[in-house]
């Protein structure tokens, strides 16, 4: 701003870049970064959901060898399943979980987006265990089931971690 003009009632003069050819591009160069800081930002969510998502699925399977480990095969004989497929549907389900909630993860800025974001992962869920216990049957019939038990289980731990996080910002207190 120019200070002699200031109280004189004369609008301050600006100054503009002597040249008139680089406006565009600099306008560019802030939109690639722009491009590249959220696909940066992302990439690192999507990773770290994944690793979150696998680390559920660690400590279902650690449920899973202690069932093993005093019951032995009979829970597992009994549900047409083996202790192996049942780690293993624990490890593929967490990691796709992770990955559908780190890929969605900028809609949960909203209520109905946390609540959809959190049935699309229930919903991976539900359908990688309902396909591992019983893979001889429709997988439309699977799909359905895991849509009920997506919007049962989904939906209300959705908007809930929503309303959490709010309070959380607002008063930096977890509930």
């Amino acid at each position: 701003m120019n200070w002699k003009n200031r109280d004189s009632g004369q609008r301050p003069r600006t100054f503009e870049p002597q040249s008139w050819g680089n406006k565009g591009q600099e306008k560019w160069t802030g939109r690639v970064n722009a491009i590249r800081a959220f696909i940066h930002r992302s990439v690192r969510d999507t990773a770290l959901t994944v690793v979150a998502g696998v680390s559920v699925g660690v400590m279902f399977c650690l449920v899973a060898l202690l069932i093993f480990l005093f019951r032995g095969f009979q829970p597992f004989d009994s549900n047409h399943v083996s202790v192996i497929r049942t780690l293993a549907t624990y490890l593929v389900a967490g990691a796709l979980g992770g990955l559908v909630v780190g890929l969605t993860l900028p809609l949960t800025r909203w209520m109905p987006g946390a609540a959809l974001v959190a049935f699309l992962a229930a919903f991976v869920v539900w359908f990688v265990v309902g396909w591992s216990i019983n893979p001889q049957e429709a997988l439309l019939a699977t799909a359905h089931a895991s849509a009920v038990l997506g919007v049962a289980f989904g939906l209300p731990i959705g908007v809930g971690f929503w309303y959490q996080n709010r309070l959380y910002k607002r008063t930096g207190k977890w509930y």
